[in-house]
C-alpha cells in the first residue's frame, strides 16, 4: 500500500501509537470518540481541547489522537494521516466484516477490546508488507 504521502511510516506509527492509547480495557470505549470513562458528555469533536486531554477512546478517537501526535512529530497534516490511517483499517476490518465504517465495528455489542487491538495489529501486519 503506497500513500500520498509517500511511505506507509505514518501510519504504521500511528496504529502503534493508537494500540498504546487503548493498552487496556479501561481505554477503550464504545458510543463516544473519547473521554474519561465516567463523562457523561463530552465535545466529543476530534482536535479538541476535550479530546487531546481524553483518558479513553473507541477505535475512531484513537486514531484520531495517534494521527494528530504522528503528524505533528512528522511535520505532516493530521487530518492527511488519519484519513489514510482509517482507510488501511477499513481494508482490514472488510476482510472478516460486512462493516465498512469503522465506528460500527467499534461499537458492536460483541465486540471486545482483544478484537480491537487484533485488528490494530493486523491493520499493522497488511500495511508493512
Amino acid at each position: 500500500m503506497t500513500t500520498k504521502i509517500g511511505t506507509n511510516a505514518p501510519i504504521l506509527r500511528v496504529l502503534e501509537a493508537s494500540k498504546e492509547l487503548l493498552a487496556t480495557p479501561a481505554n477503550w470505549i464504545q458510543g463516544r470518540f473519547y473521554g474519561p470513562s465516567d463523562a457523561e458528555d463530552t465535545n466529543d469533536e476530534l482536535n479538541s481541547p476535550d479530546h487531546l486531554q481524553a483518558t479513553c477512546f473507541c477505535t475512531v478517537g484513537a486514531l484520531a489522537r495517534a494521527s494528530i501526535d504522528v503528524a505533528q512529530k512528522m511535520g505532516l497534516p493530521w487530518r492527511e494521516v488519519y484519513k489514510l490511517s482509517c482507510e488501511a483499517v477499513r481494508v482490514s476490518i472488510k476482510e472478516t466484516s460486512d462493516d465498512v465504517r469503522i465506528h460500527i465495528w467499534n461499537d458492536r455489542p460483541e465486540r471486545t477490546h482483544a478484537e480491537v487491538l487484533a485488528l490494530l495489529t493486523h491493520t499493522q501486519r497488511l500495511i508493512g508488507e
